[in-house]
């Protein structure tokens, strides 16, 4: 059993739409229209469960933030070149299940991820002139990690990717990808550092009642912490 607990400063980017269902969404950037994009930290964590076959783990953190912007299109009930406020909130959570093959130095545990986005998104003109998207996604992505040994400072490698196309919201083809670099350092007695960057994209389309919602969104960022193995 594997313990990690760590900072986290992530990012989004990228386009969002809402329009009345049925009708054509057109999407904005969330930094100039919802006034979003800037780092903030967060802690975060993960538990590895080393059973030989399977090996489990789950992880997660929460990115808040709050800003400012003018509507570039009208955003559900808000019109196009509105000043709005706006407070976001996201939670990214992963469990992932994998098979280990060591194949020499490098290890590779293909498997399934199972990726939960918990999505809040407030805008609002005034208190009583507001839009909100609330939603949960939790998808099954196609999952592979891979471990390696560098030749120098007893680092370690890892890397994992998961990737799916899928109709998740109802409306068509949706796509995620999930993708993870980093490095660990024993320091001994069970213990190590990590760190490393991770990079998030969601791009769907769906019925948020009683509206229509488009993601094209990117999160991204670095983390660091230590770990514990006993």
């Amino acid at each position: 059993m594997t313990a990690q607990l760590g900072f986290a400063r992530t990012e989004i980017g990228g386009d969002l739409a809402l329009a009345t269902a049925g009708a054509g969404t057109t999407v904005q950037d969330v930094r100039s229209a919802f006034g979003l994009g800037d780092a903030h930290g967060s802690p975060f964590g993960r538990v590895v469960a080393d059973f030989g076959a399977p090996v489990l783990s789950a992880s997660g953190f929460w990115l808040h933030e709050a800003g400012a912007g003018v509507l570039g299109e009208s955003f559900g009930g808000l019109p196009a070149a509105t000043a709005v406020t706006t407070d976001f909130d996201l939670g990214v959570f992963k469990f992932a299940a994998v098979y280990e093959l060591p194949l020499g130095p490098i290890t590779l545990a293909p498997g399934v991820a199972f990726d939960v986005f918990a999505l809040d998104f407030r805008v609002a003109e005034s208190p009583g002139n507001r839009e909100e998207v609330d939603e949960i996604l939790g998808l099954p992505l196609p999952f592979v990690r891979a471990t390696a040994p560098l030749p120098c400072c007893g680092l370690r490698a890892v890397a994992e990717i998961g990737w799916v196309d899928l109709d998740v919201l109802g409306l068509g083809d949706d796509r995620f990808v999930d993708l993870e670099a980093s490095l660990e350092h024993e320091l001994g007695h069970g213990a190590h550092l990590f760190g490393g960057y991770r990079w998030l994209a969601v791009d769907a389309e769906g019925d948020a009642a009683p509206d229509t919602v488009l993601l094209d969104l990117a999160v991204h960022g670095w983390f660091v912490g230590v770990g514990i193995t006993f």
